[in-house]
């Protein structure tokens, strides 16, 4: 089998596992006692069998949390964009939830998640609403704001409904999801 590591990696560890012992107990060695020498060289296996084990784990987990990671990612490029944009549109996200105290405790899966934040909007308290992500993985944006700056006069306009819901559509991408409440 190929190794999740390349070879290099592997002889660079293995090499400085010497190092920090040293060869000269194995150069210098006069007895004819070899165990240990080969206790040695087993216990420097499974060292390296842990470390190829926990990088192996790194790759799984990052393959599982790459969606997540994803969004996140859009999230926080969504965020630094809004910040730079001179409109005056609303943003999604409000700085109180950032000091929000703690909700509640759950349990998911074995493990303890702590729930924090106030109710949102549509009346889920916490993170309770939205445990999915979106399928586009893209973060949502802030509504189109109603007033337009004309570039050549730079006098502030109104938009018609009817030009706020043309950009509303062009915003949304190829296909979009809407949830139903009955």
């Amino acid at each position: 089998t190929k190794p999740a590591l390349a070879l290099p990696t592997i002889a660079d560890i293995l090499s400085a596992a010497v190092d920090a012992i040293g060869p000269s107990g194995w150069i210098s060695a006069s007895d004819d006692n070899l165990g240990p020498e080969l206790d040695l060289i087993a216990d420097m296996k499974s060292e390296i069998s842990a470390a190829l084990a926990g990088v192996e784990e790194a790759t799984y987990l990052k393959g599982v949390l790459r969606e997540y990671i994803w969004f996140a990612d859009s999230v926080a490029h969504r965020g630094r964009g809004d910040k730079k944009s001179s409109s005056s549109s609303s943003v999604a996200v409000r700085d109180d939830d950032a000091a929000a105290p703690l909700v509640r405790h759950e349990k998911l899966n074995g493990a303890d998640l702590m729930v924090y934040g106030p109710p949102d909007r549509d009346g889920f308290d916490g993170d309770a609403g939205g445990k999915m992500l979106p399928l586009s993985l893209k973060a949502p944006t802030a509504d189109v704001s109603r007033t337009k700056v004309n570039k050549s006069t730079g006098e502030v306009l109104s938009r018609s409904s009817r030009e706020i819901g043309h950009l509303r559509r062009k915003q949304a991408g190829e296909y979009s999801f809407e949830r139903l409440f009955v």
